[in-house]
């Protein structure tokens, strides 16, 4: 959705955001090998 990309200023694909409570926490941009290894991480950081 193009009015959502404009909110949250996403300029590439992926684009993978966090949110907790409603805000967002995090953000995760561009294709990488290590994605899922970054992904765990980011979800048990934010989890905690």
């Amino acid at each position: 959705n193009q009015n959502t990309a404009v909110r949250f200023n996403v300029r590439s694909i992926p684009t993978i955001m966090f949110f907790k409570d409603g805000k967002h926490v995090d953000t995760v941009v561009g294709a990488d090998p290590r994605i899922k290894t970054i992904l765990e991480g980011k979800i048990q950081q934010h989890l905690s």
